[in-house]
């Protein structure tokens, strides 16, 4: 139920490397590709809508945000290693589409990606978004200062970002 950003999943259709060098080979036919998927993206959820009765976490709703939050888009292969101008132009404007049809967003990323909180600020109904923080993963602090009083930032500090070392 956790629905991946448009970019992310179009990297199950093309081969990550490749769809990285399309970007600069060929921006019309990957923004064609994420057009697509966009729309895809849309239509399920739309149809997860129509057949569940209750918001289902992770993908429909985050237990720290309360009730019927809209839902949940991950990002981890755009958001990570794009740079702030290609994730605007290629990954930005899908999920800005999406969160356009649902009264909240919450945003999850598995990695470092303060680099990108300035674009993610822009995504219509943000609501909320997710950082692992700990030894040895993300200093939360420089998002949490850009976001702070906008949206919400969830800290996760699981035993999965921890490890061993504060088990």
């Amino acid at each position: 139920m956790d629905i991946q950003s448009p970019f992310t999943t179009a990297t199950f259709i093309r081969p990550y490397g490749q769809l990285l060098t399309d970007i600069i080979d060929y921006p019309q036919k990957v923004q064609k590709l994420l057009d697509i998927v966009t729309d895809v993206n849309i239509e399920f959820l739309k149809m997860q809508d129509q057949i569940f009765n209750y918001p289902s976490p992770p993908g429909r709703n985050f237990p720290c945000v309360g009730q019927d939050l809209g839902i949940c888009i991950a990002d981890d292969a755009g958001l990570i290693p794009l740079s702030p101008a290609m994730y605007e132009d290629f990954s930005l404007p899908t999920i800005m589409t999406v969160a356009q049809h649902w009264h909240g967003v919450f945003l999850h990323c598995c990695g470092n990606y303060n680099h990108q909180v300035d674009n993610l600020l822009k995504i219509p109904n943000l609501r909320s978004i997710q950082m692992h923080t700990g030894p040895g993963e993300v200093d939360s602090l420089p998002a949490w200062r850009k976001i702070r009083g906008r949206v919400s930032l969830w800290s996760s500090t699981n035993i999965i970002s921890l490890g061993d070392e504060y088990k």
